[in-house]
C-alpha cells in the first residue's frame, strides 16, 4: 500500500485518471485487507482471560454422550460431546 501511495503522490501529474484510479484501487484493497486482520486480532484478544480449570471426572463418570482424551500426565486434552 505505501509504494502505491509513493508513486501515485510523485507520479500525480504525470499519469492519467485511469491509472490514479488504479493506484487508489489498490492502496484500498489493502486498506480492508489491514482492517480484517485487525478485525480477526480483536476478535482473538476478546479470549485472553481464558484460563484453566480442574475437572473431577468421578463427577461426570454417570454422563453419557462425552469422550475424554487425555494428554500428558494424565490432563484431559479434550472432551467431545455427542449431543
Amino acid at each position: 500500500m505505501k509504494c502505491s501511495l509513493q508513486v501515485l503522490e510523485h507520479m500525480y501529474e504525470y499519469l492519467d485518471d485511469e491509472k490514479r484510479k488504479e493506484y487508489l484501487k489498490r492502496a484500498l484493497g489493502e486498506i480492508k485487507r489491514m482492517e480484517s486482520l485487525l478485525s480477526t486480532l480483536r476478535e482473538f484478544s476478546r479470549y485472553e482471560g481464558i484460563g484453566s480449570f480442574e475437572l473431577n471426572l468421578r463427577e461426570l463418570r454417570g454422563f453419557q454422550g462425552y469422550e475424554f482424551s487425555f494428554g500428558e500426565k494424565g490432563k484431559v486434552k479434550s472432551i467431545t460431546s455427542y449431543f
